[in-house]
């Protein structure tokens, strides 16, 4: 549709005002008629930012199952660049040894397994975070700015790095980003119109805003509602809704004060707290289905070194191990939900809180990190 300039109908279906993440597209419009013309009968609707529609648009060129094949080549080479980038990070001296288990930890990362399985754009998005990562690790500002810039127009959620930079008071970096986000959005108005991008933010955002209660929907608003309605088979209460998003604005906070240091902070231990703040937003995002907490594969893969060099404390350890088997889930979450047990939604839903939990007690001691692995001190 949008190499066709019909772009302006993306979201005709999807900014009705109804939760559309899981609302099938209406034989009737044109985004399911351009479907069936592909052959496919049944679509959900596309609730991503137009940028991502954007740079799709090369594989509309192709054939669907062509398109399919292409999509898949392209993520493996993602995952390839991801875990080469990281792997310079965490241990630059011994990176040809370091970087193929690393590799295939992500690609068995189950997270990972579902972005290949469905087709997700998440596995973009960790490249993305790695190259920011990277880059800031490195200082090199507005290439740093860049990559977190089109992360965040992709997917609304990482935004959160915004915090960890205001308690760095990193400016310099704070400026570009602005920049660079700024540019990214008057292109999308240039390329779509300023019309498309506006429908955007005042209809398909607000509409997911409540999240979906599914056991399946791992973050700390689901955790909650579940909590409360002692069942993930009724809608959204909106008081609870409210509740777990001021809860999550608090947690924010919190780590962000936690996070505060001076501006010469080394770049090593700024860099691992944005990689926990990734974390952190995997878990408090409305929506968060298992496939994105790909992003949360950079913190782990430093964390689970950390836990191999005996540098955690227990709160720390007993956090990890909890969070990484009830977000990867290994069938309980299904099984918690096929049997409408309370007590095992309950624990199906820890994950997400293990998660925050596991990241405050990181930041809590002020910690003194360090990249790469290599080195002396990590966290």
């Amino acid at each position: 549709m949008i190499r066709n300039h019909e772009g302006s109908h993306i979201y005709d279906q999807a900014a009705d005002g109804a939760d559309p993440q899981l609302t099938w597209a209406d034989p009737n419009t044109l985004f399911a008629e351009h479907a069936r013309k592909l052959g496919v009968d049944d679509v959900h609707l596309y609730v991503y930012p137009p940028l991502l529609a954007d740079m799709l648009v090369p594989l509309a060129s192709l054939r669907l199952a062509s398109a399919e094949h292409a999509w898949l080549l392209l993520n493996a080479i993602f995952i390839l660049a991801a875990t080469l980038i990281l792997a310079r990070m965490i241990s630059p001296n011994r990176v040809r040894w370091f970087w193929p288990p690393l590799f295939v930890a992500v690609l068995l990362f189950r997270p990972t397994l579902d972005c290949l399985l469905l087709g997700q754009v998440a596995i973009l998005l960790l490249l993305l975070q790695v190259a920011g990562l990277y880059f800031y690790l490195e200082s090199r500002t507005f290439p740093a700015a860049l990559m977190f810039a089109v992360i965040t127009v992709i997917k609304i959620t990482p935004l959160i790095v915004v915090v960890p930079l205001l308690a760095f008071r990193d400016w310099k970096q704070l400026r570009a980003f602005v920049v660079a986000l700024a540019a990214l959005l008057i292109g999308i108005c240039f390329v779509n119109g300023e019309g498309l991008l506006r429908q955007y933010f005042e209809h398909v955002v607000p509409s997911m805003l409540t999240g979906v209660v599914s056991v399946q929907n791992r973050n700390l608003g689901t955790a909650l509602q579940i909590a409360w309605q002692r069942t993930d088979q009724l809608p959204a209460l909106r008081s609870i809704s409210l509740f777990g998003k001021l809860l999550s604005l608090a947690v924010i906070c919190y780590a962000g004060w936690l996070s505060r240091c001076t501006p010469r902070s080394d770049f090593a231990r700024k860099t691992t707290v944005l990689m926990l703040f990734f974390l952190l937003g995997c878990c408090l995002a409305p929506v968060a289905w298992r496939h994105s907490y790909v992003l949360a594969a950079p913190a782990l893969a430093v964390l689970v070194g950390k836990a191999w060099k005996g540098r955690m404390n227990a709160v720390e350890f007993i956090s990890l191990c909890c969070f990484v088997p009830l977000v990867l889930g290994f069938g309980f979450t299904q099984w918690a939900s096929n049997t409408g047990n309370p007590l095992l939604l309950d624990a199906a839903m820890l994950g997400p809180v293990a998660g925050i939990a596991l990241t405050l007690a990181l930041l809590y001691g002020h910690p003194r990190a360090s990249l790469p692995l290599d080195e002396e001190s990590l966290l």
